[in-house]
């Protein structure tokens, strides 16, 4: 008897169930088609055309050098009793850092430091003997660093009229702001125009040196249609995009004019703020439907 009741309260859930699913089919009967279409639809990303300049950044490799050295020559030529310095360290102006014993008449006498820096050229030691002609050590000036660097006839124009420019230090990972301070108009012995920066170093990570190097910007293309480089198609001699458009793609012929790593000038039927496809494009053909799951700005 129980067994008999157990088995037709199961059929009887059953029917529910299949009468509820049936109702829910019934509710929106396009459902199954929506979802066929989304699911033949190909996901892809896409970008934006604009119109503007490219700009092309163009790379010269300098040499970091101290803006100012300072020679410290004793007033007097005599013995070192006491030296308060090493190679390397930094010293501020008016530090002590040696005292002598004056050879003329007797009498120690302080050296201070003429200027702030680092000292990067020590030749005496305690108990050396030191004149007034000779230096006794330098002390280069760490606060602003000197870039230079020499440039070819044709790429001189880039620095005239400049005030600044972008360096880097691969040393440290360093970019920063270098100001333009010199540009020649003459080459020298290498057939070179010499040019220089200066760059503010107020932590002292730039040391004299190193290798910069100086990014400048120069307009390749002027007032033109830009696209994203990644959206470009190239086969079979042909080079395309695809503009997106109503949930489809169109298959569009492009001349390129210049190229760079992030951005393409081109020359082809398309308007500023066309969408079209940056990635997922190689399986798409003409006409393809597909959806956007992630849009460039």
């Amino acid at each position: 008897m129980w067994q008999l009741f157990g088995r037709l309260f199961m059929i009887g859930v059953m029917i529910c169930l299949l009468a509820a699913c049936g109702q829910g089919n019934d509710d929106d009967p396009n459902a199954g088609e929506q979802a066929d279409e989304e699911m033949a639809a190909t996901p892809v990303e896409v970008g934006k055309v604009s119109q503007g300049d490219l700009v092309k950044r163009k790379q010269f490799y300098g040499r970091t050098m101290p803006t100012a050295s300072t020679p410290v020559v004793p007033p007097v030529a005599g013995e070192i009793d006491q030296l308060n310095i090493a190679k390397g360290e930094m010293v501020e102006e008016d530090d002590v850092i040696a005292m002598i014993t004056r050879a003329d008449q007797g009498g120690t006498i302080d050296i201070t430091a003429p200027a702030s820096g680092q000292i990067t050229s020590l030749e005496a030691r305690e108990g050396s003997i030191v004149s007034n002609t000779e230096p006794l050590a330098v002390i280069i000036d760490l606060d602003t660093i000197q870039i230079q660097l020499g440039v070819t006839a044709n790429n001189l124009d880039l620095f005239n009229n400049r005030k600044s420019a972008t360096v880097h230090f691969n040393d440290i990972e360093l970019e920063t702001t270098a100001t333009v301070e010199h540009v020649a108009s003459v080459s020298d012995e290498t057939g070179l125009y010499p040019i220089e920066f200066e760059v503010d170093n107020p932590d002292k990570k730039i040391k004299a040196g190193m290798v910069a190097t100086i990014f400048i910007k120069e307009i390749a293309v002027e007032d033109t249609l830009l696209i994203p480089t990644e959206a470009l198609v190239e086969q079979t001699n042909q080079t395309f995009v695809y503009v997106v458009d109503g949930g489809q793609v169109k298959k569009t012929d492009v001349t390129v004019t210049e190229s760079q790593t992030s951005q393409t000038a081109i020359e082809a039927s398309l308007r500023e703020g066309d969408t079209i496809v940056t990635g997922g494009q190689l399986t798409l053909t003409d006409g393809a439907s597909v959806r956007i799951v992630k849009e460039d700005r």
